[in-house]
Formats: C-alpha cells, sequence, structure tokens
C-alpha cells in the first residue's frame, strides 16, 4: 500500500507507473486529493487492506532488503 494525500511530489504518479510492472495485487495506490495527514490516512487505507499481517514505514525508513521476513517469521509459529 503507498498512500498519497495530496502531496504536490510524483509519488502518486510514480506509482501509477509501477502498477503495472509489479504484481498489482501486492502494490495498490491510496490516493487521497488533499493533506489531511498521517494519521487520518492510515485510519482510510488500513481497513481496506486484507492481508494477515500489516507493516508500516516510513520514506525516510531505510530497510534492509529481508527486514521483513524477519519481522513475520514468528507469526509462522502456532504458539
Amino acid at each position: 500500500m503507498v498512500p498519497s494525500d495530496g502531496s504536490p511530489d510524483a509519488t502518486a504518479r510514480i506509482v501509477r507507473v509501477l502498477i503495472p510492472v509489479s504484481n498489482p495485487a501486492r502494490l495498490r495506490l491510496f490516493d487521497y486529493p488533499e493533506n489531511r495527514g498521517k494519521l487520518a490516512v492510515l485510519n482510510d487505507s488500513i481497513p481496506q487492506l486484507n492481508g494477515e499481517i500489516v507493516v508500516l514505514s516510513d520514506v525516510s525508513s531505510m530497510l534492509e532488503r529481508d527486514a521483513l521476513r524477519h519481522l513475520v517469521a514468528n507469526f509462522a509459529d502456532p504458539e
């Protein structure tokens, strides 16, 4: 999920270009026309997701390539 809340940068345009060349089921754009703030965007976007695990990150965060794999590994254990 990539939410864009009316920001003046090219986020929404870039994501629109990437969706057809990626797996569309794995990349979704939530393009909101006005800037309402991060909390409002998350409150509107997260209920529309259908995954079992939701991981939030910010554009300023640089994650290691396998970070998500490590984060969700323990969820495979039923205990």
